[in-house]
């Protein structure tokens, strides 16, 4: 007879552990529906988040299958965005329960609504616009298997501790066919999401108003750009601090969603990034046809505006056909993507070319900072795309002001200024002139403040005026004088321009038209 061997002292421990359960260690939340408490397995001495339905509840057949629904669809979500689930069970006193993982950070709203008022750091926008990406890529996921998440909010997204992005909550999931995929199990890489759970008859109105669609305002039918749409709404919540639909009366906010109706970005936050926001305006538009036609094309979107791309429309330009004609009024700056330019001047009847512009190259830029005539003609050399960029383009990017921007507004202000030196004598210059260049500086070097305006030292401000192109301190001042919304406070020295859109508006009929001095300019 064989003598069996004694038993390993490791899986004695072993289990020994398993028959502690999974012993709690505080509760971290508590609601009407369920708490979550923080339990450990002591086999793999791993901390877990464990949802236990109230027990309140229990009567509550629908209740019941929300829970388990929940936890059925999201274990088989796996993704690194999605939070993960483990296991899924019954306790003693017949309370559904399972546990995910423990995510320890702050919820995406809390930690737009901690940061301080006014204009968003740019650097803190760029991280929560990534935030918002991943969880792009969580739902593209879910869409390719058949689930719409249907209550996406800043609340039901976690940011850990270390970067980490979770999409939680999926309790109100639908599932649909996925688009373009056959139910033919067998013909997909992945099988759409099941559930042993019957399918739920929702009768009304399920979400949460402030961030809801149409569509799901009025119980319509659902499908992917339903949570297209209130992925816009968060971007909305990102940009301005507030849920589009934002009112303490629940009824109120969904009538305010199905009509769409909600502040526009700009009045919110008006030194909200242009991109971002024409973002934000299609992935909420009221019908489902002009949004973004997948999730992943809105994140695309979003990708390409943090690598600063697709921030300006592009422009095809055939061959022998002209971009900018000299005299024309100039109201845009152009830079090529693809194909050459040249650049030439009619001087005494006589065709004189200036040079050839390739990919890279940028002209037109001081037609950004005034509406002028254009000083030279740029044709396409060969079939050419450029980038149109807009006076409206460029000042709502200088609110953003990145890096990349400010080197070049500092570009446009030195040859600007070399430019009116080359000119002639300083004191020659007229008063528009000096005007004009005083308020170039003032955009270029104005420290901007959150109500928008700009302001510098005066003392400073003055001096180097006076120093680099001989403007006496009594004519800036009297040049300055006419500007509406400009106050100079000799005494706490300070020069501020309240309202710099309004000011370059104004101002516009009046600026010299030969200030444009880049080619094409």
């Amino acid at each position: 007879m064989t003598e069996e061997p004694p038993e390993s002292e490791t899986l004695a421990t072993l289990k020994r552990l398993a028959q502690l359960g999974l012993p709690r260690q505080g509760t971290l939340a508590r609601g009407g529906m369920a708490t979550i408490d923080a339990v450990v397995d002591p086999v793999l001495e791993r901390r877990m988040a464990m949802k236990v339905m109230a027990p309140t509840l229990l009567g509550d057949e629908a209740a019941i299958a929300y829970f388990v629904r929940e936890a059925h669809i999201t274990g088989q979500l796996d993704h690194p965005n999605i939070v993960p689930v483990h296991q899924l069970g019954v306790g003693e006193h017949g309370q559904p329960w399972f546990t995910m993982k423990l995510v320890e950070g702050e919820t995406l709203e809390s930690r737009v609504q901690r940061r301080p008022r006014g204009p968003v750091d740019h650097g803190e926008l760029f991280d929560l616009v990534g935030v918002l990406i991943k969880v792009c890529d969580a739902l593209e996921m879910a869409h390719a298997r058949g689930v719409i998440h249907c209550d996406l909010k800043p609340l039901n997204v976690m940011v850990g501790a270390f970067g980490q992005v979770y999409l939680m909550d999926w309790g109100i999931a639908r599932l649909v066919t996925p688009a373009g995929v056959s139910e033919d199990p067998g013909q997909t890489l992945e099988a759409p999401v099941s559930t042993y759970v019957a399918d739920l008859e929702v009768d009304g109105v399920m979400g949460t108003p402030g961030y809801m669609a149409p569509e799901q305002a009025e119980a319509g039918a659902l499908d992917e750009r339903t949570d297209i749409f209130a992925m816009g709404a968060m971007l909305y919540f990102v940009l301005t601090g507030r849920a589009p639909f934002d009112h303490p009366d629940a009824l109120e906010a969904m009538r305010r969603a199905h009509r769409v109706k909600c502040p526009p970005i700009e009045e919110l936050a008006p030194e909200a990034p242009l991109g971002l926001r024409r973002i934000a305006e299609r992935a909420m538009a009221r019908s489902p046809g002009e949004r973004y036609p997948d999730i992943a094309a809105l994140r695309n979107a979003l990708q390409r505006h943090l690598r600063g791309e697709g921030a300006f429309p592009e422009v095809r330009v055939p061959r022998g056909e002209h971009v900018v004609v000299e005299g024309d009024p100039a109201d845009a700056a152009y830079v090529v993507v693809h194909g050459r330019c040249h650049v030439y001047t009619r001087r005494e009847g006589r065709h004189v070319q200036l040079g050839e512009l390739g990919p890279g190259d940028v002209f037109g830029e001081t037609a950004i900072l005034a509406e002028s005539t254009r000083t030279a003609s740029v044709v396409a050399a060969t079939d050419a795309v450029l980038l149109h960029i807009t006076a409206e383009h460029w000042e709502q990017a200088l609110g953003d002001m990145r890096p990349w921007l400010r080197a070049f507004v500092r570009a446009v202000a030195t040859r600007f200024s070399e430019a009116l030196e080359q000119r002639g004598a300083p004191e020659a210059m007229r008063p528009v002139d000096r005007l004009n260049l005083a308020l170039m500086h003032l955009f270029t070097w104005g420290e901007a403040a959150t109500d928008g305006s700009r302001s510098l030292a005066w003392s400073a401000f003055a001096d180097h005026l006076l120093a680099r192109h001989g403007v006496p301190r009594r004519a800036l001042a009297m040049g300055l004088a006419s500007v509406e919304g400009l106050e100079i406070d000799i005494e706490a020295d300070r020069v501020v321009l309240r309202d710099p859109q309004r000011a370059l508006e104004r101002l516009r009929p009046r600026l010299v038209p030969n200030l444009a001095v880049a080619p094409g300019g």
